[in-house]
């Protein structure tokens, strides 16, 4: 048998170092739907894993109750009513599993949406401090225009003292 062979098509990909910085840079929080997308997974796998546990530890719960039904002795008894008891343990436990799993979801969606809030606070506080310096820095602006103009104005116009003042 021979061995197969992958086949490139070609194309190759190129990653423009400034072009990504850039694209990161404009997106403070991109890696925040990125761990969100994984605990979703997390939780989904887990909520899966205890599915199957709970379908398997079923049938094997119906087997043993069958067999519990045949028993002659007291220790298959209570050997089948061990090996119940450690089934119901088991898919407990992976209920229990896929429960933290969703309780740490949640927490980290809320740390994530307190998150968002501060920052759209912080960026509040940002924004109008921004602006009371804009006004400061025009309401500056205004005022030595105002008063260059003014001295402007002085300047052109003729001063009574001059006019005044004989010469020799």
């Amino acid at each position: 048998m021979t061995p197969k062979t992958k086949k490139n098509d070609g194309a190759k990909v190129t990653l423009d170092v400034a072009e990504m910085k850039s694209v990161l840079m404009e997106q403070k929080d991109f890696l925040a739907p990125v761990v969100q997308e994984a605990m979703q997974a997390r939780y989904k796998k887990a909520a899966e894993n205890a599915e199957k546990v709970e379908k398997s530890e079923a049938a094997l719960n119906k087997r043993l109750v069958a067999k519990l039904a045949t028993a002659g002795t007291a220790t298959e008894r209570e050997t089948i009513n061990a090996s119940i008891a450690a089934s119901s343990q088991r898919v407990a436990m992976a209920q229990e599993k896929t429960k933290q799993c969703k309780r740490e979801c949640d927490l980290l969606a809320g740390k994530l949406q307190l998150a968002k809030e501060n920052k759209v606070e912080v960026d509040k506080e940002w924004a109008k401090k921004m602006l009371a310096e804009m006004r400061k820095r025009a309401v500056d602006a205004m005022s030595a225009q105002e008063n260059s103009d003014a001295t402007d104005n002085a300047s052109d116009a003729p001063s009574p003292n001059r006019a005044s003042a004989p010469t020799a």
